[in-house]
């Protein structure tokens, strides 16, 4: 399988539960963010290539606090579109960074058939929500 590198687009934080800012117990606190990021006009082979986006790096440098994020989850929240088609995905994650995605069909809610995306600039990009730790 081949690596993509996807564009980032956007990244959002959002805001959690107050109850934990100042306490001890901040290390055991898991925030959450939706990262936005598309194909960069690059194509993506669906079965051979996967869409990767470095998730905690871009969590990173939206907050700017200096500590490291650990990515705990994350799911697909919005679909990519193109002037072609609209791309669903299903996601793993390597190791505790990135998000790989693998492009799907979007006809049907068929998660099984492989799509690619082609080679043109995304009208929506792929959103993806994460969960994640900082130390």
């Amino acid at each position: 399988m081949a690596s993509v590198t996807a564009k980032l687009i956007d990244t959002v934080l959002q805001r959690g539960d107050d109850t934990f800012i100042g306490s001890e117990n901040n290390a055991y606190r898991t925030f959450a963010a939706t990262v936005y990021f598309d194909n960069n006009s690059l194509q993506v082979a669906g079965g051979t290539d996967t869409l990767d986006q470095n998730v905690a790096t871009a969590i990173q440098n939206a907050k700017r606090n200096g500590k490291t994020v650990t990515v705990r989850s994350a799911s697909v929240t919005q679909t990519l579109q193109n002037s072609v088609n609209t791309f669903s995905a299903t996601l793993a994650i390597s190791g505790t960074t990135t998000v790989q995605l693998t492009p799907k069909g979007s006809s049907n809610n068929d998660w099984s058939t492989n799509a690619t995306i082609t080679a043109v600039a995304a009208n929506r990009p792929y959103g993806v929500h994460v969960t994640y730790t900082e130390a």
